[in-house]
């Protein structure tokens, strides 16, 4: 039951636990969990196997607002991240330490990182250009042809939604700032 992510496998937190279980079966055992903190919207667990062959720390970090699942299972999401890593911690972490929902999650908050990088270079050259066209005296003209052109002359807005297409308005801009300049 692993999963293959970029090439590598990785084992769910299920999985972990079915395996712990398993190995320990006429064994003491016990997983116990314990939050260590939930402000300000970052959740901190610390989760504690007791095996066998001894007893395993893991620790886990979620941010409410790093993926939409967060926004409601942030506790969750962390307290099962945390088993994952003192289960990985015991010898069950497969080929990767890393649990494939921690993974999963990495690689979803990079992609959010990205995008909100890539937003926020847009949303510089288009304030950059407005201040160009201001300067120029030239502001009605700037916002009229983004409203007609874009349905917006709302530059966060225009940023949010079309950010994937920065580099062609940019260049829209620059030639009907040097196409019309006096």
């Amino acid at each position: 039951m692993t999963v293959k992510i970029h090439g590598k496998e990785y084992k769910t937190v299920a999985e972990r636990v079915n395996e712990i279980h398993e190995r320990e079966q006429d064994k003491p055992l016990s997983i116990e969990t314990e939050l260590v903190s939930w402000v300000d919207g970052i959740v901190v667990f610390k989760a504690t196997v007791t095996t066998s062959q001894g007893t395993f720390t893991g620790h886990a970090y979620e941010s409410e607002s790093s993926s939409q699942i967060n926004k409601t299972s942030a506790l969750e999401n962390c307290e099962t991240s945390a088993i994952g890593r003192c289960l990985a911690s015991a010898g069950l972490g497969g080929t990767q330490f890393a649990s494939a929902n921690e993974v999963k999650n990495a690689i979803h908050q990079q992609s959010e990182t990205k995008t909100m990088t890539e937003k926020v270079k847009f949303e510089k050259r288009l304030t950059d250009a407005e201040a160009l066209f201001m300067k120029d005296g030239r502001h009605v003209e700037f916002c009229a042809y983004l409203e007609k052109t874009y349905g917006t002359n709302n530059i966060d807005q225009l940023a949010k939604e079309r950010h994937k297409g920065a580099d062609a308005i940019i260049e829209a801009l620059t030639v009907l700032y040097k196409g019309e300049k006096k």
